[in-house]
């Protein structure tokens, strides 16, 4: 395989949410912590995991990033590797998106996602995006509609685009991703 050639521009230097007032401080400040809230709220989890969701809500936007504790997860050297040149840095201070991913990746360690046992490949979300569906099911329906009379019809390559835009982000609404955590 060939490597990709490097960008003709540099890269722009990565979000970060240090600054006041913008998305990525609002995300880390605001948005991280309600979704862990929500998360906690919205499930049945035992008693330590609730303490760990809450030692998670308690570190942002604060604590250092910490090292991963479940060691044998299939992804654990992989992260220790991201986070090694952020050594100490707290979620302002890293690049945005690391944070975001990292943040949702603490999530899986404290459900205990990757130990053996009730809690193993259970998504945490999972009752979120089941509300959210049974919701905009009939909204998703009548997009889908819309998008295969588009398809339909060639000269509407222009409301084709729309509809297929608005069916992505039904999509992303879907799996969570545009949903505020309120």
């Amino acid at each position: 395989m060939t490597p990709s050639p490097a960008p003709p521009h540099p890269l722009p230097n990565p979000l970060r949410g240090g600054e006041t007032g913008t998305f990525a401080h609002h995300s880390v400040v605001v948005r991280l912590p309600d979704i862990a809230r929500r998360t906690l709220a919205e499930n049945d989890f035992p008693s330590p995991v609730a303490a760990r969701l809450r030692a998670l809500m308690a570190e942002i936007p604060d604590a250092p990033l910490r090292p991963l504790t479940d060691s044998a997860a299939p992804d654990a050297s992989l992260w220790a590797e991201y986070l090694a040149p952020h050594a100490g840095q707290n979620w302002l201070q890293v690049p945005w998106f690391l944070a975001e991913f990292y943040f949702y990746r603490r999530i899986l360690e404290a459900t205990g996602y990757f130990l053996p046992g009730p809690a193993h490949h259970a998504d945490p979300f999972a009752r979120q995006k089941e509300r959210g569906l049974a919701t905009t099911a009939d909204a998703i329906a009548a997009l889908c509609r819309e998008v295969r009379r588009c398809l339909d019809a060639p000269a509407r390559r222009e409301a084709s685009l729309v509809a297929l835009l608005k069916a992505n982000l039904w999509g992303n609404r879907a799996d969570l991703s545009l949903w505020p955590a309120g």
